[in-house]
């Protein structure tokens, strides 16, 4: 079983050491690509569809790399569509995102995406946890959905996504020197 692993190209663009380290065990680990939309808006990096897609053509890694999420636009699902549109306008296979839903009407959008991609990421739920569960309950397949920055293991229990990030772990393992397990106990 290989160690499946998203790294954000904004990230890489800045420094590519841990593709440098994953690419050393290439038996261990697997990848998927976001495009970083978060980290770029968080530490004011401009990251263009353009740049984004002539990059996923010409990356070819020595791991397995199991696909790229779009480029999208944190909280704006237009232009994230547009910039869907945009990426497949190029001729680059991605994944779909689906960034947040303000009305039931945008459903439509998430649930068209399901029915016609094999795997579509969700954001706008960090932190979000009613969001979260009326978003998962909206799905008609949860299944093949990929939820960014979500944790929350009742929630991921009961509707079971295809997969999801975040890095709570990370931050509270360090802050509290205890991590939770498979078992959803503490442990130290």
């Amino acid at each position: 079983m290989k160690i499946p692993i998203l790294v954000s190209y904004a990230v890489l663009k800045g420094s590519g050491r841990i593709l440098t380290y994953v690419e050393k065990h290439p038996d261990s680990f697997e990848i998927i690509i976001d495009s970083g939309a978060y980290s770029a808006l968080t530490r004011g990096l401009v990251v263009t569809v353009e740049e984004y897609s002539e990059w996923i053509t010409t990356f070819n890694p020595k791991v397995q790399c199991n696909g790229f999420f779009q480029l999208d636009v944190i909280y704006d699902q237009q232009k994230t569509k547009e910039n869907l549109a945009l990426h497949e306008k190029l001729g680059v296979k991605v994944i779909p995102v689906f960034t947040y839903a303000s009305c039931p009407e945008e459903i439509k959008l998430l649930n068209h995406y399901i029915s016609t991609y094999p795997y579509i990421g969700c954001g706008g739920v960090r932190k979000k946890r009613n969001y979260a569960h009326w978003l998962l309950q909206q799905c008609t397949d949860s299944s093949k959905v990929h939820l960014f920055a979500f944790s929350n293991p009742s929630l991921l229990n009961c509707y079971k996504p295809k997969s999801c990030d975040h890095s709570t772990w990370l931050v509270n393992g360090m802050k509290f020197g205890n991590i939770m397990t498979q078992d959803m106990g503490f442990h130290q």
